[in-house]
């Protein structure tokens, strides 16, 4: 994961998705809860961390 998050924030910050916060919650509240603890959790898990980081630095620089 300590090699993946870098590339992926990269990855999901240059893509410039719109509403990524809403497209996150979409994707839990439709997933299936027997999905849970799977691969497709992990890269949800992943996504949101990206996600987090990426807000952090956007606050970051407007302070």
């Amino acid at each position: 994961m300590d090699d993946l998050l870098p590339l992926l924030i990269y990855v999901v910050s240059r893509a410039g998705i719109q509403h990524l916060g809403a497209e996150i919650h979409f994707i839990q509240d439709l997933m299936d809860p027997s999905n849970r603890g799977g691969i497709n959790d992990f890269l949800l898990t992943a996504l949101e961390s990206c996600y987090e980081h990426i807000q952090r630095d956007e606050i970051r620089l407007f302070k």
